[in-house]
Formats: C-alpha cells, sequence, structure tokens
C-alpha cells in the first residue's frame, strides 16, 4: 500500500525540474513535491504499516455490532498440547456469537506458495 506523506512534511521533500526545462504551459511549477510515501525515507515503513493498520480497523469497524460482517464475540484456541487438540481445526479462530467462524482479512503475501491451483492461477 501506498500513502500519502504528512502535509507538514511535503514542503521538504521537492524536486527542481526547472533543468528540465519545461515550458510554463507543461510544467506550471519550478518545485513540484511528492506525496506519498518515499522508498528509502526513514520514517516511511513506519507510516506504511501504521497506515494499514489504521485503514483495516477502520473498514472492520466495531466487532461487538450484530451487524457488521466482522463480529465475533471469543477467541477459540486450539494448541498442540492442550487437552481439547484438535487437529482438523486452526489454532486460533475468531467465532461469532453463534459459534460459527467470523470473518476476517487474509495476508495474500502468506499463501503465494499454496499449492491450491486457484491462488497460484490468481
Amino acid at each position: 500500500m501506498n500513502f500519502e506523506l504528512h502535509p507538514m512534511v511535503r514542503k521538504f521533500v521537492g524536486v527542481d525540474v526547472g533543468p528540465l526545462g519545461f515550458s510554463k504551459e507543461e510544467c506550471a511549477s519550478r518545485w513540484l513535491c511528492w506525496v506519498k510515501n518515499l522508498m528509502g525515507f526513514k520514517p516511511s515503513p513506519f507510516n506504511s504499516i501504521k497506515m494499514n493498520l489504521i485503514a483495516k480497523e477502520v473498514i472492520k469497524g466495531d466487532r461487538l455490532d450484530a451487524t457488521n460482517v466482522f463480529q465475533w464475540k471469543r477467541i477459540s484456541l486450539n494448541l498442540p498440547g492442550s487437552k481439547r487438540y484438535d487437529p482438523r481445526k486452526s489454532w486460533i479462530a475468531k467465532l461469532r456469537a453463534d459459534g460459527t467462524l467470523a470473518s476476517d482479512f487474509v495476508n495474500l503475501l502468506m499463501i503465494r506458495d499454496w499449492p491450491h491451483p486457484v491462488v497460484r492461477e490468481w
């Protein structure tokens, strides 16, 4: 994801395009500034991850709202070594009030080597 720089930082990451010889019609300003996070700019990874987490939180909404598709009531732990461990189930699951699995985001980078042909074609 590519997020915008804070407006206070933008004025410090400008580019002088004057030596490129653009006319006033091609480029109205001699100085242009970046508005997106920069590669190699020290706080960029932090800012991108922070904004990604905020975006996910806004998209998911209130987890206690019964009409929310991402609603969940409790977390089920199915850990190896526990008395109730079932290898057919996932280790950690979010459950809705009725006991069904709750919806959640999937990190596609984690399943890039998944052997299923649909994922491979996608």
